[in-house]
């Protein structure tokens, strides 16, 4: 069920990366996200739990030292981040724990590189990068609400001031429907233990390798 889940889910990214080339064509000198740029990727931001099964999903695809890399890499971050600014995380990790506006707080207090980040910039998970990572850079308006999503990135605002650029409609509501169906079956699957709600990406890729770790005992 998960792994159908995280399919579907995979396919339906990849048509924000459709939308995102087509902002790209009409308006390249407003876009200028490039491989190597690293600006999105200093920072924790929040995901939902399908998405750290997305990436170890990812993960496990490689070879083994790559994987084990990647895992303690994600250890090494969870840790700093229980020792520096959250001394009562665990795994799973839910910001709805901690509260948003603490989460935000953090945030600011904890730049560091994503632990996916390769030594030259580059995402090292790219096919499999998270929903938010799929956004940034530019501007996208949720068809179904008419809210303008607002972009972290500094450099993409800047580029944005040119004459004609208007934010690209995109439709979320299948992508929340299956992240809403992901949390049901993980829900069911953790017995319960909070599976709602968001993560970072670190953490949920402890999460799920625990949730695999539970499934091979």
């Amino acid at each position: 069920m998960l792994n159908k889940l995280l399919h579907d889910y995979r396919i339906r990214l990849k048509r924000i990366d459709t939308i995102f080339d087509d902002v790209r064509r009409k308006h390249p000198n407003a876009v200028p996200c490039h491989a190597g740029c690293s600006q999105c990727c200093y920072a924790l931001f929040a995901v939902p739990p399908i998405d750290g099964f997305l990436l170890l999903n990812e993960l496990q695809s490689r070879s083994k030292d790559t994987y084990a890399r990647a895992v303690n890499a994600c250890k090494n971050l969870f840790e700093i981040f229980q020792r520096t600014v959250c001394t009562e995380a665990s795994i799973p990790f839910r910001i709805e724990q901690i509260g948003w506006k603490e989460f935000e707080s953090m945030a600011e207090m904890f730049c560091r590189p994503c632990p996916f980040l390769t030594a030259n910039g580059h995402c090292g998970v790219y096919a499999s990068r998270p929903r938010i990572c799929r956004l940034a850079g530019t501007v996208f308006m949720n068809s179904e609400t008419g809210i303008t999503l607002p972009d972290f990135c500094d450099i993409a605002a800047a580029a944005r001031e040119q004459t004609g650029f208007l934010p690209e409609e995109i439709d979320f509501h299948e992508l929340d429907m299956m992240q809403m169906e992901f949390n049901d079956a993980l829900r069911s699957c953790f017995n319960g233990v909070m599976s709602t709600g968001y993560t970072f990406p670190a953490a949920g890729v402890l999460e799920a390798r625990q949730f695999t770790d539970r499934l091979d005992t």
